[in-house]
């Protein structure tokens, strides 16, 4: 395991446009607004051979999309690498799979609303070996 965090122990996350974050017994609150609004993940390093899962489990309170924008090694923008899910108006479990190549840098980006993450995780798994076409 790479990253095993609760209510109380979720630090690493930052934000930019239009987010606060604030730290609550039950975990962390996201109040996001404005036209882009994005929380910076804990970094972290996919080992060699290896990819990584990240779980987060959050309370929305209202229907909502979420992208992980991440980075490949050597990128410094961005944009051109994404991943979508959709969460409801309730608990949700949002699960993402990134490589060694895709874990560079990632951000995750909401749609405006109320948020609360009470548990991140991200889980080291061995990569499958690439098949020739």
């Amino acid at each position: 395991m790479l990253i095993n965090a609760g209510p109380n122990g979720l630090d690493g996350f930052s934000a930019l446009d239009g987010v606060e974050l604030r730290a609550t017994p039950g975990g962390l609150s996201i109040r996001a607004e404005g036209a882009n609004p994005r929380v910076f993940l804990p970094k972290f390093t996919v080992p060699e051979g290896r990819r990584a899962i990240l779980r987060i489990d959050l309370e929305a309170t209202v229907d909502i999309g979420l992208q992980l924008f991440f980075l490949r090694a050597g990128e410094s923008e961005s944009g051109s690498h994404l991943m979508n899910r959709c969460a409801s108006r309730r608990k949700n479990v949002v699960y993402f799979e990134l490589g060694q190549a895709e874990a560079a840098g990632a951000s995750l980006h909401l749609d405006p609303g109320d948020y609360l993450i009470t548990h991140f995780e991200i889980r080291s798994i061995p990569a499958l070996p690439e098949i020739a076409p």
